[in-house]
Parts: structure tokens; C-alpha cells; sequence
């Protein structure tokens, strides 16, 4: 069943909080007992831009921020680290987590700093895997049910920055995190033997973070953005009998044409080790972003920030190419239909979340993806891109809440009625 869904959440002045977190614009504003008439009526005026949740999401007020240099780290933040070693010395595992929870410090040249280049994320909670640093955010209190986020290729935990603070003031426990190789967690070099940035890559990371969290027995919720979505899928297979609904926003997995390079890396994989001398000149010129202006509109500062995130990657924590040509060149972007179809088969509820101006995955390509699942829905936001979790924030939030908080046995086949909107497609 495919959905077309052009509704809008808005505020209902009947149901206005004081609580100054609950009206950040991309947060719904609904009691907890969130019905379909409510997210119906609900509109919106305040159009969600890559500038206002920039804003929300990076701000310099942050204790965590990245420190560029061991001398910015705040003497609060080292005395706090300090205290909380001598804490916890009493037996091996405090001791371990006092040693996972420091942060790494990078050293930015002088010439990068004159050209104001700053470390763009934000340390959350650390520990120390088999690879290195993984970054992390664990919030809310739920003891049954964890909700866990795959973020797409080159992204980060920041990408579900939004749902998180929406699911956490329903009493849902989410758990997002840099996966390897992306914002703040380690970035190993590229090796073929060892498959790095493949799936067994990946869901070794999680296992490792979610034993590390003593959240491995639990019953999980999953979400994934793009290429998380392969993740998220081959974690539900591994672990089939725990996970009890899928989420998959603008998933790739299935997509129809294979470009000609990603095909000569697959014949010459060395050529990902060496991929830094041809690629960075490429990725980091200013061709491709907009000039910073005095006056920058949403799209400006979307382009500038993206440009500050590509040249810290590239020139201080270094290996971007590595991961980005590793995870296109191990994860089955073009090949998963046998794992989806196998999840599939035990009728795990899944939703699926797109955009009809996806330049990436096809219509056609997400249809026949959520034919894949027995149990799945497909809602195609109009006018939305690959990029649907921004561009339509508001929306997804109501979505991913309306389908959580349904029942674990629900058919999404007749249980259209569950989402908001206005044009149905069968």
C-alpha cells in the first residue's frame, strides 16, 4: 500500500506546554495519548530549512562540542574528567568506563584555522571499541524497548536529532551514534581482507556498543536513514526474534543501476587506498559549495557548513574517502533484496518514508522495495528529496511517534487509516 501524504503538524492551542524544549520547531506538540484526528488537524507555517536546525542542533554553548585543540577543552570539562576517574577506581569496569568517557582532541593547522575551519559535531557519550572511539546518545528511560538509529553514508547521530527528542518525551529509550568512519567515531583505513565498512563491519560496532550499554537483551525499535537502512535491516535478520519494528527513511538496498565505478571498484578495491591523492581535490573545492556571504539564506549556510565539514574531515581527522568509497564498495546498496526479503518474511511491521523528488532511489525503486516486506507500508511525501528527513521534519516525527506507538502485531496493510493524509495510491 503507497501513500501520498501531504498533511502537516501544527501547534493545537488547546494543548500549548510551558515547557520551553517542546516548542523547538520540529518537535510535535501532542499529548501523550497522540490520536490520527489530532495529527490530521495539525498545520504548520514555519518551514523547516537546513539553517534553523543547524541552529538547534550546533551551537558553541555545547560542553561536548569537538575541541579542535587540547587548550580549548574547557577547565571545567578536565576537572569533571578528573573527579570522575577518581570515582570510579574502585574496580575494573569503573575504571574502564573512566577511561572510555575522555574525549579525543584534534590538532587544526594554522592554515585551516585562517580559513576558519572548525570541527563541525559534537562529542556526546564515548567508549572505546575494537576500531577505536565511538561516539554515541543514549537518552530516555524506557527498560523494555530501545529504539536504535542508522545514519546514511557520511552522515551522523545528529541526523536523528529531532526524532530523538520527540520519542524521548513519549517515554522511548533512543540510542544514536556515529557509526565508523562518520562524524566523531573512529575512521579506520580501508582494508579488503578485513571488509572493513561492510555489514559484519557495522553490526560488530553495534554489538560491541550495545553490550558495552548492557542493551543487548532488550527488544528493539530500529530506524534507518539511506544507506543505514541495509544496516538496520541486516541487524533485524541477525536478531529477529528481539526486533519488532523497522523504520526505513529513503532506503537504498535495492537500487536498479549500477554505476560504471562503483563496478571498477569492486575488479580494483586497492584503488580505495589511494583514493585520497584523486578524490579530496575533488571534494574539497569550492566549486561546489556556494561562497560564504554576510547575508546567507538557508541554502548558504547549508553549502558552508558542508564545506567546513568536508575540509575538517579530510585534513584533520582524515580517511573520509576510505569510508565513504568502503561503505559503496561493501554494502549492498544494489544488492539487498534477499535480506529485506527474508525480514520480510516474519511479518515485522515496517514503515517506509520517502520523497517523490528522490533523485536517488526511483519511485519504482521504493515500491518494489516495500513489496519486499509482507507486512509494510510506503508513504511518498510530495515534494520532498532524498533528504525527506529534513525536508519534511515535522511529518516524519508524526509518523515515526503514530507508528510506535501502535501495537507490535499491527497489519500496516489495513491500517492506513493509523497516518495522516490526503491522496491514497493502491
Amino acid at each position: 500500500m503507497t501513500q501520498q501524504y501531504k498533511a502537516e503538524v501544527k501547534d493545537n492551542d488547546n494543548e500549548k506546554r510551558n515547557d520551553s524544549d517542546m516548542v523547538e520547531a520540529g518537535e510535535m506538540k501532542e499529548e501523550d495519548n497522540c490520536t490520527n484526528e489530532q495529527a490530521e488537524n495539525n498545520k504548520t507555517n514555519e518551514k523547516r530549512t537546513y539553517k534553523t536546525i543547524f541552529k538547534d542542533i550546533i551551537s558553541p554553548k555545547n560542553d561536548n562540542m569537538c575541541y579542535d585543540d587540547a587548550k580549548d577543552l574547557d577547565n571545567k570539562t578536565k576537572k569533571a574528567e578528573k573527579s570522575k576517574s577518581k570515582n570510579e577506581n574502585d574496580n575494573d569496569n569503573e575504571n574502564k568506563t573512566g577511561t572510555d568517557e575522555k574525549f579525543i582532541t584534534y590538532k587544526v593547522p594554522k592554515y585551516l584555522r585562517k580559513r576558519n575551519i572548525k570541527c563541525p559535531f559534537i562529542y556526546k557519550q564515548v567508549f572505546y571499541g575494537k576500531y577505536g572511539i565511538v561516539n554515541y546518545d543514549l537518552q530516555g528511560s524506557n527498560k523494555e524497548t530501545l529504539v536504535i538509529t542508522f545514519h546514511g553514508l557520511n552522515g551522523t547521530n545528529l541526523t536523528f536529532f529531532e526524532i530523538q527528542k520527540v520519542l524521548i518525551r513519549y517515554k522511548f529509550q533512543v540510542l544514536n551514534f556515529d557509526l565508523y568512519g562518520h562524524g566523531l567515531s573512529a575512521c579506520p583505513k580501508y582494508s579488503h581482507k578485513n571488509k572493513t565498512y561492510g555489514i559484519d563491519f557495522f553490526l560488530s560496532q553495534t554489538e560491541e556498543l550495545l553490550t558495552h550499554l548492557n542493551l543487548l537483551d532488550r527488544n528493539f525499535y530500529l530506524i534507518g536513514f539511506s544507506m543505514g537502512c541495509i544496516i538496520a535491516t541486516s541487524f533485524a535478520k541477525k536478531y529477529i526474534n528481539q526486533v519488532k519494528k523497522i523504520i526505513l527513511i529513503s532506503p537504498v538496498g535495492a537500487l536498479e543501476k549500477k554505476p560504471f565505478l562503483v563496478k571498477l571498484l569492486k575488479l580494483f578495491p586497492y584503488i580505495i587506498n589511494i583514493s585520497s591523492f584523486f578524490m579530496l581535490p575533488y571534494l574539497i573545492s569550492k566549486r561546489n559549495f556556494k561562497k560564504k556571504k554576510n547575508d546567507m539564506d538557508s541554502e548558504d549556510e547549508a553549502s558552508y557548513y558542508m564545506h567546513n565539514r568536508i575540509m575538517w574531515q579530510a585534513f584533520v581527522k582524515k580517511n573520509i574517502t576510505h569510508s565513504i568509497l568502503g561503505c559503496i564498495n561493501n554494502l549492498k546498496m544494489w544488492s539487498s533484496h534477499e535480506t529485506f526479503k527474508e525480514v520480510g518474511l516474519h511479518h515485522i511491521p515496517v514503515l517506509i518514508l520517502c520523497g517523490d523528488k528522490d533523485n536517488i532511489c526511483s519511485l519504482h525503486v521504493l515500491k518494489n522495495t516495500s513489496k519486499l516486506f509482507v507486512n509494510s507500508h510506503l508513504i511518498i511525501f510530495k515534494n520532498a528529496s532524498h533528504l525527506v528527513i529534513v525536508d519534511k521534519s515535522r511529518e516524519i516525527n508524526s509518523c515515526v511517534l503514530i507508528f510506535f506507538l501502535s501495537s507490535n502485531t499491527t497489519n500496516l496493510k489495513s491500517c492506513q487509516h493509523m497516518f495522516p493524509s490526503d491522496n491514497i495510491e493502491t
